[in-house]
């Protein structure tokens, strides 16, 4: 499933008397012609609204998600509001709301059936929808292979790992999946161990073979220097490896100085004078700038494969209903020239509330100084000022390639597991989701409609050495073109993704199906709201509100299938509102579903209190 759900029109009705519901606008408007001489505004108004599920800002509000460790890795569940700081670019913030949630996943029971009277027993096709209680999935895993740069041995020993974690740690309910740079041989979130070994299995190295230079071994961060830095330095570097490993031989017949003056340059004309290029094209400014320019597009466009599919990843994972959290299995990549793209994926991650942690598939390597013990890594032969620079290029290099698996976690609230052979503990640490979290909100003060990012840091309050925290490092200002309303409305996307109950205002909910069709039905979800407790705020005769209800639809699989919203504005004289408050609202929601078993979950939000309430139910269309 692609791009943002797009949740559309419902129809409302309401019980304002004691007998059977009615069309709210029905009985307003009798109320209304009554008073019409008073004022020509109507009592209710609703419209149409596409809540943009982007950012976690909502009312000048940030939500920030906590996970709190100790020395051994377990989640601490002790903790209170007092027990937490929060920062917003380094000025403390008071925290508004707080909260304590699990991630476990609990049976969302059937929904209610309406009463008889409701059901339109004589419409052939026409039902109660009823279901057995289903637990809905609500963590899943992503893990990403880089392909691309994974070699062969370190994609061997991860793969072998994962494989133990999945099988030792995915439990009923959870979906797992697949995912490479490449974008080859993937499997979408699932929960059968077959498909997921059987993927994992058809993993394999697919290098695009355009970032390595073998004479002269130029390093892609060696490349940079050479193209983007004018460094003299690597470039002489580079020419005297293509002399040594291609034309050493030749230019000593033809009398040319293959070691140079005090080894400073390779390329120096020997006793007969010959140009070093015209003996040895390869060794020649243009050929090493040319070679240079290959190896560094060649690092770019695989660092662009990789971010791509990240920024895939997260975009696949927004209509997800739970935890989305994912695992970088990667040697690293160098990312000097593609901070915009780096960003991108720190921005989607964050708007789509993913966790992305990394895995570095090198684990616990040894530097021989000139790189990897696994590698052959070409070195000038001069024994000095030239070999010891290559040293700081290859070393540089290999710190670049980790930099990347460092910040992606650090910026996302993810874990590195770097610098480690125990493949197993590492995707314990970084594929665990957290048994308990807290969650903590905020309104910042200096909101400002620019689209500004803000560092986040939480603290505690006695900051014990031995916690460790995991949070989300940040978030984004809302753009000029985003209202107040529409933020507001934001609130509603965590909720409507999260599993967890919360019962601010009175609802019950109930559900009915119509089947037109083998393959085609419709869903009937109606939802009946005490507006007694609501806070209307009185302006001259009237008294004011604003009501949405959402209705979404998931599948077993935890998917996003189908929802509507609706806004209802109220500008209620006294007599209305106090028939509204003794009969309540009910609303009716339509969708056009196949037969199969979803999940239900109906959110109801007052503006002027900002109370809101999310039930979860269960229908099965047979």
């Amino acid at each position: 499933m692609t791009g943002h759900p797009r949740l559309r029109l419902i129809h409302l009705t309401a019980c304002l008397g004691a007998c059977a519901c009615v069309f709210i606008a029905i009985e307003l408007c009798r109320a209304q012609s009554s008073a019409a001489q008073t004022t020509t505004e109507p009592e209710v108004a609703s419209h149409e609204s596409q809540p943009t599920f982007a950012i976690r800002v909502r009312s000048n509000e940030v939500l920030v998600r906590v996970v709190v460790r100790d020395a051994n890795g377990k989640p601490v569940t002790n903790l209170s509001q007092q027990d937490f700081r929060v920062f917003d670019d380094n000025r403390p913030q008071t925290i508004t709301h707080f909260s304590v949630e699990t991630a476990k996943a609990q049976p969302i029971p059937a929904a209610t059936p309406p009463a008889a009277a409701a059901t339109n027993s004589s419409v052939p096709g026409s039902s109660q929808a009823t279901a057995p209680s289903i637990v809905l999935p609500t963590q899943f895993m992503a893990l990403y292979f880089d392909d691309i740069h994974l070699e062969f041995a370190d994609l061997a020993r991860t793969r072998d790992a994962a494989e133990r974690y999945l099988t030792a740690n995915l439990k009923p309910g959870d979906r797992a999946g697949i995912f490479t740079s490449s974008g080859q041989h993937e499997l979408d979130f699932t929960d059968d161990r077959a498909k997921l070994h059987d993927a994992l299995n058809q993993l394999a190295p697919r290098p695009m073979g355009a970032s390595k230079s073998d004479c002269p071994q130029i390093l892609p961060y060696q490349a940079y220097q050479i193209v983007e830095g004018e460094d003299t330095t690597a470039m002489t570097i580079a020419q005297q490896e293509a002399i040594e490993c291609t034309c050493s031989a030749k230019m000593q017949v033809a009398g040319v100085n293959t070691l140079g003056n005090a080894g400073t340059s390779a390329v120096a004309a020997g006793p007969v004078g010959a140009p070093a290029g015209t003996l040895c094209p390869q060794a020649s400014p243009d050929a090493i700038m040319h070679q240079a320019e290959v190896v560094l597009q060649g690092s770019e466009l695989e660092t662009r494969y990789a971010l791509q599919g990240l920024e895939r990843l997260c975009h696949r994972m927004e209509t997800l209903h739970g935890q989305r959290s994912t695992v970088l299995i990667s040697p690293g990549f160098m990312t000097i020239t593609q901070t915009p793209e780096f960003e991108r994926v720190v921005d989607e991650a964050l708007r789509q509330n993913v966790v992305i942690s990394t895995l570095d598939a090198r684990g616990l390597y040894a530097e021989k100084g000139l790189g990897d013990a696994s590698e052959d890594v070409h070195f000038p032969s001069d024994g000095g000022t030239l070999m010891n620079t290559k040293i700081q290029y290859a070393t540089q290099s290999r710190s670049m390639d980790s930099d990347v698996l460092i910040s992606l976690a650090d910026a996302t609230g993810g874990v590195a597991f770097r610098n480690n052979n125990d493949f197993d503990e590492g995707f314990r640490r970084a594929g665990a989701f957290p048994e308990v979290y807290y969650v903590l909100t905020f309104a910042p003060e200096d909101m400002k409609a620019d689209g500004r990012f803000h560092k986040i840091k939480v603290t505690l309050a006695d900051n014990p050495s031995h916690y460790a925290l995991q949070a989300r490092k940040g978030y984004f200002d809302p753009n000029k073109d985003e209202d107040a309303a529409t933020l507001a409305k934001e609130e509603l996307e965590t909720i409507a993704f999260s599993d967890n109950e919360l019962h601010d205002i009175p609802v019950e909910f109930h559900t009915q199906f119509y089947k037109s069709g083998p393959q085609s039905a419709t869903l009937t979800v109606l939802a009946h709201v005490d507006v007694s407790h609501f806070r209307f705020r009185k302006v001259a005769d009237r008294n004011l509100d604003n009501l949405t209800v959402v209705t979404i639809l998931f599948n077993q699989s935890g998917d996003y299938v189908a929802g509507q919203e609706r806004d209802i504005e109220f500008h209620l004289r006294d007599s209305t509102l106090a028939k509204l408050i003794q009969n309540g609202i009910t609303t009716r929601v339509n969708l056009a579903v196949k037969p199969g078993t979803y999940a239900v979950r109906e959110i109801v939000r007052d503006s002027e209190g900002g109370e809101v309430s999310a039930l979860n139910g269960s229908v099965e269309i047979p």
